[in-house]
């Protein structure tokens, strides 16, 4: 099997290995690492893919140094059909107890049918992040991210 079929690019990964991104739950990187500030709404992962079509889901566990995903919330999931850079939107669930300042880590679940791959970005919840564009986002195939919603298509190719 191939691996290392997509990259997060922001926020930035904990780490990245080819060899190790099939194991859960960070790809082989289960130390929390840097933080970045992350938005409380409107938020997107941007990942760049070997793919020409995929799946993705994205969960979030609270916490300093979670080890395990199995209290994490949904945040985002979706299916693009293009490859190069994407846009995943991700939002937060009003009652899901996050708010401003809140610690945890984002998971990133990528599928493109030959195996499920990880990665992992560690993040402080934040109202207004530092030097947040949502306008940085751009997909490749010229499609406008969809940043207000999340678990639906986020993108997608005519």
């Amino acid at each position: 099997m191939v691996m290392g079929h997509y990259q997060l690019t922001y926020p930035a990964a904990r780490g990245f290995s080819e060899t190790t991104e099939p194991t859960g739950p960070c790809g082989g990187f289960n130390t929390a690492g840097n933080r970045s500030q992350f938005p409380l709404q409107n938020g997107f992962l941007e990942v760049n893919s070997e793919h020409t079509s995929y799946s993705y889901q994205v969960y979030f566990s609270a916490g300093e140094n979670p080890t395990a995903f199995n209290t994490s919330i949904q945040i985002g999931s979706g299916q693009v059909n293009y490859p190069a850079q994407s846009c995943w939107a991700i939002n937060f669930p009003a009652n899901a107890g996050i708010s401003n300042g809140t610690v945890g880590t984002i998971q990133a679940i990528y599928n493109a049918g030959d195996g499920m791959l990880y990665q992992c970005a560690d993040v402080v919840v934040v109202s207004s992040p530092a030097n947040f564009n949502t306008s940085a986002c751009v997909n490749a195939d010229g499609s406008k991210p969809n940043l207000g919603s999340s678990n639906s298509s986020s993108s997608s190719s005519s």
